[in-house]
């Protein structure tokens, strides 16, 4: 009787750690998942608008181009940190931007 009275009280534990476990992954992932993507709407990795008003941006490195007019309406950014592979569309910066190329 002991035994099975053991048995049954870890079967519940586990499976309320299985359980607390699960609505963590489904509560955090969302928030890991389009956290820092939010600032940015894209189409696949082509960055198609930003949709901030920071003055200084770093574009993420999965970024492989940056569209025409992206960040056109920024008026008040000041400088842009772009990896060099990033191919960049026709005025996608306003022209007071700066742009910094890193790797």
């Amino acid at each position: 009787m002991q035994l099975t009275f053991l048995k049954r009280r870890i079967k519940m534990k586990s499976k309320l750690i299985f359980t607390a476990a699960l609505l963590c992954v489904t509560l955090l992932v969302p928030i890991s998942l389009f956290g820092q993507s939010q600032d940015f709407q894209m189409n696949g990795t082509v960055l198609v608008r930003y949709r901030e008003s920071a003055a200084d941006v770093t574009i993420p490195t999965n970024v492989t181009f940056i569209g025409d007019l992206a960040f056109y309406v920024c008026s008040n950014l000041k400088t842009v940190t772009v990896s060099r592979r990033t191919r960049i569309g026709a005025l996608a910066f306003p022209s007071t931007a700066r742009i910094v190329y890193s790797d």
